[in-house]
């Protein structure tokens, strides 16, 4: 028979947190195994669900958002009815059938909290607040006051916190996706000046590439589009052009990673064209899923190993005294992936690990030369790689 004081330990070990992130030492316990890998994919990963209705493109970090969005906005759900005094009024949300039922009832908000002393007296709201701060920018959302005013589309904001948000989601477009005709329009919109400047980018006929590519045409600067589909590249360099401040029109290379004489011919193209390189953007790559135990496993590490890593390797090598005469940067796309293993990845995520340690050891030895490498370790997106 247990004793009193073993009775407690016991249950202090089945209520504790059984489960723990081991996503870069992180530690944080969740109670569930499905919160752990909400967890990881909201905060590690950086998973975004997106709502498929029409063009809305709304990015959401859990899918039950992405179900209660689309019920709400887009199909005008409301299943919640008030029942008192045969009322009949219809709600998207339950809270909000709650409080229209006190409303009816004449009952006050109910205090969660101890701390919660500050209450609104606006039109008989009575909602509490625990700091000051938090009732006043209440209190202002109650007389319409928006002091926070968005450079781009004068739309104002309550708190800097929601105009941060908004200016993340509609104008900086920090997780720029998905086909080209939609990234056109969610662009970042901070201004950069690269003018004179000769960018490279390779595989930039579609996804991130397209994007980056785009970037820098905002920008000002003269881009190199690359990548294996001519119709593909011509596209992304007719909309490059048209988002050039000076209307240049951007070089198109045709060029097949895996074939070095292919290489050598985009640096010199490029050199040849502008007399110049002031940036290289490595971003060129496949995806292919394989287990060690499959026959081809070989044949498939070599053939991406060629496009995700060789490729960035030569591209480098041959660029150094170009970039070296404009003390130029080196930009090299990895992936989560090169931090994180995943099933059946083995031959991606070695790559895109060798390519940061690549990238590390680039800069120690091109720093003399002014040459700044950087590497960027990019989350999950839904892109042409992708699908």
């Amino acid at each position: 028979m247990l004793s009193h004081h073993n009775t407690i330990n016991t249950l202090n070990i089945t209520t504790d947190k059984q489960f723990k992130c081991d996503f870069n030492n992180c530690k944080k316990s969740c109670k569930s195994k499905s919160h752990l890998n909400d967890h990881k994919n909201r905060v590690h990963l950086n998973v975004r669900y997106v709502c498929d209705w029409s063009e809305c493109h709304k990015q959401f970090t859990r899918q039950w958002e992405v179900k209660k969005h689309k019920s709400i906005v887009h199909l005008k759900e409301k299943p919640f009815k008030c029942d008192i005094n045969n009322c009949g009024k219809l709600f998207s949300q339950k809270n909000n059938l709650n409080n229209h039922k006190r409303v009816h009832t004449g009952e006050k908000p109910p205090v969660r909290n101890n701390k919660l002393n500050l209450m609104c007296d606006f039109n008989d709201c009575d909602k509490c607040f625990e700091h000051n701060s938090d009732l006043q920018k209440h209190m202002k959302r109650h007389m319409n006051i928006k002091p926070h005013k968005c450079n781009d589309c004068e739309k104002g904001f309550v708190t800097t916190g929601e105009l941060r948000k908004h200016r993340n989601r509609i104008h900086l477009s920090e997780n720029i996706l998905y086909d080209i005709h939609f990234m056109k329009h969610n662009i970042m919109s901070i201004k950069y000046n690269f003018e004179g400047k000769v960018v490279l980018i390779t595989g930039s006929s579609s996804g991130i590439g397209a994007a980056i590519a785009l970037l820098f045409a905002r920008s000002g600067a003269r881009v190199v589009v690359s990548g294996l589909n001519g119709d593909d590249i011509s596209c992304v360099a007719h909309e490059c052009s048209q988002v050039s401040p000076m209307a240049y029109k951007p070089l198109e290379v045709v060029t097949d990673f895996r074939i070095e004489g292919d290489i050598q011919r985009l640096v010199d193209t490029t050199v040849h064209t502008f007399g110049r390189l002031d940036i290289l953007v490595n971003n060129a790559g496949v995806c292919l899923i394989s287990k060690i135990t499959d026959p081809d496993y070989i044949e498939r590490q070599k053939a991406l190993f060629d496009v995700n890593l060789n490729s960035v390797i030569k591209l480098t090598h041959l660029s150094v005294k170009h970039l070296t005469k404009t003390n130029g940067n080196i930009i090299n796309i990895s992936s989560v992936t090169g931090i994180q293993s995943y099933t059946a990845s083995s031959v991606y995520c070695m790559a895109k690990a060798a390519i940061i340690m690549f990238t590390k050891c680039m800069a120690t030895e091109l720093a003399d030369k002014g040459i700044r490498p950087k590497c960027s370790s990019h989350g999950i997106y839904i892109t042409q790689l992708g699908k």
